[in-house]
C-alpha cells in the first residue's frame, strides 16, 4: 500500500486529534472519503461505524485497547457479529474476516482494529471529501493487489479551514448503510453496477471541486 494525502490531511487530523483527545465515543480519524461520493452531508466531516485506515489517526486511549490476538473473540463471537449491522450478507463478510484474523489464516492488523471498534459502539471520523490516494494497488503490493479496485487511485481534495464542524456526535446511517451494502457486503454483481452509476451521475453533475493532480 502507497498513499499519498492532499495538504489538508494533516490539518484535519491535527485539528480532529485536539477536538476529540477525551471524547470516548471517538475512536479514529480517516482521511478516506470514499463513501462520500455516493452520500452528500452538510459538514466538512461526519462519523461512521468502521474506521478508514488508508491514512489516519488516533489517541492512546484508544491504541492502549488493541489486541492484536482478539482475546475475547471466541466469547462474543456468537452473538456480536449480529448487532452492528441487520444485513445477513455484511454479518457473513465480517464474520468470515474476523475468524480468519483470530485463527491466523490472514497477515492482518486492521481486522482485529474494526473488531474493537464495533465491539465498542465506536464512532469514527469521515472527510466529507477525499484526502488520501491509495497508489499501490497492484500485483506486488502485500494486501491490495487489485489494479482495478474501485477504491485505487481515487481523486483526492483540499478542504477549508476552520473546518465546519458537526453540531453533535451522531452516526450517519446513510454513510453506514453504503459501507454495508457496497464495501463490506457478500454481494451480487448488479448492486456494484447500481452504486457505480451513481457515481458517475454525481460526477456529472458536478458535486465535488476541483481535483489535485
Amino acid at each position: 500500500m502507497i498513499v499519498c494525502q492532499s495538504k489538508a490531511f494533516f490539518g484535519f487530523c491535527e485539528n480532529l486529534l485536539k477536538k476529540y483527545e477525551h471524547n470516548d465515543e471517538v475512536y479514529s480519524i480517516g482521511g478516506n472519503g470514499r463513501a462520500t461520493q455516493f452520500v452528500e452531508i452538510e459538514n466538512d466531516y461526519d462519523f461512521i461505524k468502521y474506521p478508514e485506515i488508508w491514512g489516519w489517526a488516533t489517541w492512546r486511549r484508544v491504541w492502549d485497547q488493541y489486541d492484536v490476538n482478539m482475546s475475547d473473540y471466541s466469547n462474543k463471537k456468537e452473538t456480536f457479529i449480529h448487532y452492528f449491522s441487520i444485513l445477513k450478507e455484511t454479518q457473513n463478510f465480517w464474520q468470515h474476516g474476523f475468524e480468519d484474523a483470530y485463527t491466523q489464516k490472514i497477515d492482518t492488523w486492521d481486522a482485529q482494529f474494526i473488531y474493537l471498534v464495533l465491539k465498542n459502539h465506536a464512532k469514527c471520523i469521515i472527510p466529507k471529501l477525499n484526502l488520501i490516494t491509495n497508489i499501490g494497488c497492484r500485483e506486488d503490493a502485500t494486501h491490495t493487489h487489485n489494479e482495478d479496485s474501485k477504491d485505487a487511485n481515487l481523486k483526492r481534495f483540499e478542504i477549508e479551514f476552520p473546518m465546519k464542524n458537526p453540531e453533535k456526535i451522531s452516526m450517519n446511517e446513510n454513510l453506514n448503510y453504503i459501507f454495508d451494502r457496497y464495501y463490506y457486503y457478500l454481494n451480487p454483481k448488479y448492486i456494484k453496477r447500481i452504486f457505480k452509476l451513481f457515481y458517475k451521475l454525481k460526477i456529472l453533475k458536478g458535486s465535488y471541486p476541483k481535483t489535485i493532480k
